[in-house]
């Protein structure tokens, strides 16, 4: 959606993958920009890429869609403003098949204005089942992004974005599958394959977008809605609280360093009441 400034880079490095069998799929997402034209230009020139247009409904939406358009056998995801290796797909695929493996998960560097921070600076690869993967999403570097990973097409049944939560919707969707197929085989490697570029902008640094419209945190209704699914799992309830103390924390203090405090004052009062009852579980 209207990402003609990146939308060039971020095409060219998914065509230009070392492993060529791919099914291209463009999602424009109602765009107001010059992004369908740079997307019709490339359709042009590579019968591999699919353009499918939407008035404007947001990622989930554009996500779902682009999963039930999907005819391969393996599903990734890469967003508009961002970039990936030119052997990310060819390492993801050839892991899953030397492994035996449903889900490949790939280490990420984060591009910031003024440097680049790795996800992961160990040298590794690794298997894990599914409450590994969970385990690792809550504590450890894959964290819970559709984006770097490749998913056996299989693993979607039956399951569909959710539309209706604004943040943590791939975290929310990843924990849903590995609660419903508990036996995902996975296979990690540290190497860093996808390229999320931090726009100054975005949902995480913009405070007042963290917040839903009755002042509740975005991200708490997500959070508690995969502890439901995971009720009978002592361990993993009591990572996800600590994943709420953690964002609470972290929205808190952007609250004192933009000064929001005074401007915003119920959202302010709001997320110290929640710091009392979440943060007891850093303890």
């Amino acid at each position: 959606y209207n990402a003609e400034k990146y939308l060039d880079r971020c095409i060219q490095s998914i065509v230009n993958q070392t492993y060529k069998h791919l099914e291209i799929i463009l999602i424009d997402d109602g765009s107001t920009d010059d992004s369908k034209s740079i997307c019709k230009g490339y359709q042009e020139k590579d019968s591999r890429i699919k353009l499918i247009s939407q008035e404007n409904k947001g990622v989930s939406a554009a996500r779902n869609i682009g999963i039930r358009e999907a005819t391969g056998n393996f599903i990734g995801f890469v967003d508009s403003d961002d970039y990936i290796q030119p052997d990310m797909y060819e390492t993801l695929y050839g892991l899953i098949n030397k492994h035996n493996c449903d889900l490949s998960i790939c280490g990420y560097s984060i591009i910031y204005p003024e440097y680049i921070k790795k996800s992961d600076l160990t040298n590794q690869i690794k298997t894990m089942n599914s409450e590994e993967v969970v385990k690792e999403i809550f504590t450890g570097t894959i964290k819970g992004f559709l984006w770097n990973k490749l998913f056996k097409r299989e693993l979607f049944c039956g399951l569909c974005i959710p539309e209706d939560i604004q943040y943590g919707e791939d975290l929310f969707i990843i924990t849903t599958m590995l609660n419903k197929h508990k036996n995902i085989n996975t296979v990690y490697t540290s190497k860093a394959l996808y390229n999320y570029i931090q726009v100054s902008n975005s949902i995480t640094n913009d405070v007042s977008k963290n917040f839903n419209l009755d002042g509740s945190l975005k991200i708490e209704r997500t959070l508690e809605k995969i502890k439901e699914l995971y009720l009978n799992n002592e361990k993993i309830v009591n990572l996800v609280n600590v994943a709420l103390a953690q964002a609470t924390l972290d929205v808190y203090r952007l609250l004192l360093l933009n000064g929001n405090e005074k401007t915003n004052n119920s959202q302010y009062l709001y997320v110290r009441g929640n710091i009392l009852t979440y943060c007891k579980y850093y303890m």
